[in-house]
């Protein structure tokens, strides 16, 4: 079989855009592996212990909140603090901490409210 000239290098032009792209994902995909293992262990334990769970996406904790879907990430995390901070004024309420306590707020109310 012959091949012309154009092959190998377009062979070698695909290696190259192939090996930019997987050196790509490997910045990227560190950060998304140890979140997937640390959720999947989670969810293990959890299993493994037949505790009840129930899940939700940010989209269903934020939208119970009032929060416009318009504002920009920056401006959101402020929202969602702020948020945080007046149902619990006494919490060092933090841009990092606001949306676990949101979470943790949301699923007392809508999930456990039949447990008080």
């Amino acid at each position: 079989m012959k091949m012309g000239l154009s092959r190998p290098i377009n062979a070698l032009s695909e290696q190259k855009t192939c090996r930019h792209y997987f050196l790509c994902l490997l910045a990227v995909l560190p950060p998304m592996m140890a979140y997937g293992v640390n959720y999947g262990q989670w969810m293990g334990i959890v299993a493994c212990h037949e505790i009840p769970l129930q899940t939700c996406l940010p989209n269903e904790w934020i939208k119970y909140y009032g929060c416009s879907k318009d504002l920009e990430y920056q401006e959101r995390k402020r929202w969602l603090k702020d948020k945080a901070k007046s149902l619990y004024p006494n919490l060092n309420v933090t841009l990092m901490t606001a949306d676990s306590i949101l979470i943790a707020d949301y699923a007392k109310k809508e999930h456990f409210k039949d447990r008080d």
